[in-house]
This record gives structure tokens, sequence and C-alpha cells, in this order.
């Protein structure tokens, strides 16, 4: 079996949705389009040719065709027989993989948790080729509601009709993790980083005390340092200097306060320490920055 993967950043756009009842417009008529095509068996057999392969689909079938893939039905079927299609277009593209990835993949999660993270990667959704879905009434149903709304062309219905379609892509991932019982379970050191990481969010001006930050997470300081260094792949004072910087860099962009001010602001009482700081993480001096950002 093949797998497709999408990022969860991908942007989705419904094109064209539809039923095809029975033989008409497919039996031995050759069809392509642009985009990507999920099809779903409402009621089979349905004899479909892509390419060079023959496929027999059956009730709670999905199928997804690629852009200009040919396909045709190479034999006729029962006339009530039907499936439900949508044509779509995802950027960046679905990009097609051999097998099922094993669990999640943790250097792709860990650091979207981090204000300072630069979304290069991210986690992807695990979407098969073909694939017999456990809970077809479920996914026929969502089918059904999609068509409906793209059936009536009113005020944001392409809008509308995307969200329902990414409804039924988490469907159809989540369902084929659980087939192959690969529940991607997340231990619960992945939760407390987590946790870890909001409390550095929220009060990275306030300098909290080891002592603070194992009150707060009910965790000694020297697991709180293991499990953030495991998951974040740097460490904790480095990660709180980090959004002084961040928080430093708008400052300088989009006021006019003084640099004194915005180290204050910041939580670093020390101006000069400030300065030899923000030149460490930027290569560059406070001021130097604000000139960059604002040439006369």
């Amino acid at each position: 079996m093949s797998f497709f993967t999408m990022s969860r950043l991908a942007s989705l756009d419904v094109r064209w949705a539809g039923i095809q009842q029975g033989n008409d417009n497919l039996y031995m008529m050759e069809h392509s389009n642009p985009f990507f095509e999920l099809m779903v068996v409402a009621e089979g057999p349905i004899y479909l040719q892509v390419e060079s392969e023959q496929l027999e689909l059956n009730s709670g079938d999905i199928f997804i065709l690629k852009p200009w893939e040919r396909h045709y039905s190479w034999k006729k079927t029962n006339p009530k027989a039907n499936f439900f299609w949508v044509q779509f277009s995802c950027t960046p593209s679905l990009k097609e993989v051999g097998d099922l990835a094993s669990g999640i993949d943790y250097s792709l999660l860990e650091h979207q948790d981090l204000r300072t993270f630069e979304y290069e990667h991210v986690d992807e959704l695990i979407l098969p080729r073909h694939f017999q879905s456990p809970r077809p009434y479920e996914l026929l149903s969502q089918f059904e509601k999609l068509l409906e709304t793209f059936s009536k062309p009113e005020v944001y219905f392409r809008f509308r009709s995307t969200l329902q379609f990414a409804q039924i892509l988490e469907s159809i991932a989540l369902s084929i993790l659980v087939e192959s019982k690969n529940q991607r379970y997340i231990p619960e050191s992945f939760i407390v980083y987590r946790k870890l990481v909001r409390l550095l969010d929220e009060a990275y001006t306030d300098n909290l005390s080891k002592e603070e930050i194992e009150r707060s997470m009910d965790r000694t300081y020297e697991y709180l340092c293991q499990i953030f260094k495991k998951y974040s792949g740097t460490n904790i004072i480095k990660y709180t200097n980090m959004l002084k910087i961040q928080k430093a860099k708008f400052l300088l962009k989009s006021t006019n306060r003084s640099v004194q001010e915005i180290s204050q602001e910041v939580g670093i009482s020390d101006t000069f320490y400030f300065s030899k700081l923000f030149k460490q993480y930027e290569k560059i001096s406070p001021t130097a920055f604000r000139e960059r950002m604002h040439p006369s």
C-alpha cells in the first residue's frame, strides 16, 4: 500500500465535487484533470482502470487519483453503483511515500511548540492511496454534507466546502492509524514539556527561579531541564533569552522606546548585558538593528 503525506499547514481548495452514478460518462471513457481527486465508493463494485492498473473498488473503498492520472471504468457495473468524488488542490502538494511511518516523528513535532520556531518542516497527515474505511457510513455522511454545501453556491460556500473536506481528510488519516494499530502514542514527558513551554512563554520576563518553575510544574528542575533539552534541542535559559530577544526586536521595530526601556520591559535590568546578549543572538547591536529596520 502506498501513501501520501500532507503538511498540516497545507492550503486546501475544493475545486469540484460530485457523485458518479453507474456507468454514465465513465465506462471506457478516459478522464484526467489537473487536481488530486478523492473517490469514496458508496455502493460497489466500481471497476476502475488507473493508467495500467485495474482495480475493483467496493463499498467504503477510498482511492486518491494524482493530477493528470488517466482513469476510466474498464468494466460495466450495476447501474445503482456509485461513488463520491472531490477534486482538490493542495499547496504544498501531497507527497507520495512508499509505506506508513511508524509513530510520531518528534523531530518535526517538538520544535513547533516553541515561539521562536521557524516553520520549515512540520508534522504531516498520512493519507492512503487506496484504503477500505472501517466506518464507511460516517465518511459517506460527511461527503453528503460537503456535496450539499458545494451544490448551493452561496456566500463563502467554497470556504465552508474546504473546511468540511479537511475534516474528511482528518477522518481518513485517523482511520488508517487505527487500522494499522499505529496509535502514535504521545508519552507523558512530551505533555510535561509542552506545559513547560507554555509557562516559559507566559513568564519569560519574570526571570523565574528554579524553585518557582518547580512549584509551577510539580517536577524537579533537573527533570524539566532533561525533557526540555530532549524535545527542543536547546536549554531553558537559552530559550528564555530567545524569547526576550524576539520581543526586543519587535519593540525596536515598532516603537521609539530607548534601548534601556526595552531592556527593562523584556526583563533585563542591565542595559549593557542586554546589548551584549542581543548582539550574541542577532550578530548586531540593538541600535544598529533599529537603524537597519528604519534607514533614514
